[in-house]
């Protein structure tokens, strides 16, 4: 049974700012104020009346002094430093801002105990606890910020990590949560999966995670025979079983996220495009592979051991930085281009904003690159490898393609390489050709691409 110890910590807040002469008297006021170099708050104080001397430094008088409740909603906000200028500040307003995917609980002054979010897109909140996990799973979990009130935005649903272990240390908390009406209710770690089919799925993989019909964020997988289950979810007929229609996948990043999961490989295809707005993978997973799953906060930072990614379809992804993955391209020969120890697998395709795509800087070997159909794919740069056992690209309008040189083939001393005719247009991909034309040879592009082969071959003999 895991332990989970306790502890409320109380800690004072300097207030880090320069003043340039300080009154002890509490009514006299400070006319040399100070400067905040936040200027996005600075503008909405000036907005509310607050006084700043002719150097636009805020003067200390007994406004400032005195303020307990402050309403900052709706004011452009992403920036909440330099609130400590209130040393009586207990309650604030930030709802309806422009706070987006982490909000620092740390730089609230200490005096805050009141703090409303919602209307903001927020997944990840530092500075509320601070977990310490042991390796038998034993948990001393800190309290960093006692509140007595936290409304949180509907984005907050995802998070399973932080507010659902400060929701269960902190009961005397009046904590809320916006719904998908914007209408806040009171807190609860029960997730909804909306979709029949996957909800069917997910109770047979994980049913200890399910109060009901609802997934439990605050359980911890911990049955042998759920947590190292992987995620797989698909509408196509498979044997034994009849194609399904899959409308949503909400619901699978609650496992994928869960504190105890262990699981290798998540595999997920929708019938139609569906949103996961928040997913962070960890470091157990080798394989994540999507189709028709958009996801503009993917999270891969973690997720060290990763070598098969196939995203296909993601209207949302605009960055896939792979510069953490401590095993993709990095292995031996044999492991790297044997179907069976989990080759490194990179195929991207109908990724409409797309922009980055970095690899490792110690990758070497790629068993497939596929980078298909993605308009706004900026500088794609394969310098650092020296062998690609089959490669496709087309349709990368806006990619320049830096090359590598091939150090070894495979046994056959080939390797496949397939393009479309912009790509060949491009000054480094001649030059490539020029090179290795008679190492390289045709494959098949899936019709599904919608793409025809460029019959490079014919410039070369």
């Amino acid at each position: 049974m895991k332990k989970i110890k306790t502890y409320i910590a109380f800690a004072t807040v300097a207030l880090g700012l320069s003043f340039s002469s300080c009154s002890e008297n509490e009514e006299t006021i400070d006319w040399n104020g100070i400067e905040l170099k936040n200027t996005e708050l600075k503008n909405v104080l000036q907005q509310k009346g607050f006084t700043f001397n002719e150097a636009g430094r805020l003067v200390q008088d007994d406004k400032v002094k005195s303020t307990t409740t402050l309403d900052l909603s709706n004011c452009n906000l992403s920036d909440i430093s330099g609130l400590e200028v209130f040393p009586k500040l207990t309650d604030i307003n930030l709802s309806d801002n422009k706070f987006t995917y982490s909000f620092d609980f740390s730089i609230l002054p200490g005096s805050v105990t009141s703090v409303d979010l919602t209307g903001n897109e927020i997944y990840e909140y530092p500075g509320l606890v601070n977990i310490k996990t042991e390796e038998n799973g034993d948990e001393t979990v800190t309290v960093q910020r006692k509140l007595t009130k936290l409304l949180l935005p509907e984005a907050a649903k995802y998070n399973c990590v932080e507010i659902p272990t400060y929701f269960a240390n902190s009961k005397e908390t009046d904590m809320q949560m916006e719904n998908a009406k914007g209408i806040p209710a009171a807190y609860t770690t029960l997730r909804e999966v909306p979709d029949d089919n996957v909800r069917a799925i997910l109770k047979e993989l994980f049913p200890s995670m399910f109060k009901e019909d609802n997934i439990d964020i605050s359980k911890r997988l911990v049955v042998a025979s759920e947590k190292s289950k992987n995620i797989s979810i698909s509408p196509k007929k498979t044997v034994g079983s009849e194609a399904v229609e899959i409308t949503s996948v909400e619901g699978f990043e609650y496992i994928a996220m869960n504190k105890g999961y262990e699981g290798a490989q998540i595999s997920i295809s929708a019938s139609k495009s569906c949103l996961i707005p928040y997913l962070k993978l960890g470091s157990t997973f080798t394989a994540y592979i999507t189709d028709n799953v958009s996801t503009p906060n993917l999270d891969i930072s973690n997720a060290v051991n990763l070598c098969l990614i196939q995203i296909t379809n993601d209207a949302e992804l605009d960055k896939l930085d792979l510069s953490n993955c401590r095993l993709l391209g990095q292995r031996d020969y044999d492991l790297e281009t044997s179907p069976f120890n989990n080759p490194s697998i990179i195929v991207l395709h109908h990724c409409d904003k797309l922009k980055t795509f970095t690899l490792p800087k110690e990758a070497k070997m790629v068993m497939m690159l596929q980078l298909v159909n993605l308009p706004l794919l900026e500088d794609i740069d394969l310098s650092g490898l020296n062998f690609i056992g089959s490669t496709i690209l087309g349709r990368l309008p806006k990619s320049e393609i830096k090359y590598f040189d091939y150090t070894r083939w495979d046994g056959f001393g080939k390797a496949a390489f397939s393009i479309t005719e912009e790509v060949f247009q491009q000054a480094g991909t001649k030059a490539f050709l020029e090179k290795y034309h008679s190492n390289l040879y045709y494959e098949y592009i899936d019709s599904e691409l919608g793409l025809e082969n460029f019959k490079w071959k014919d410039f070369y003999k």
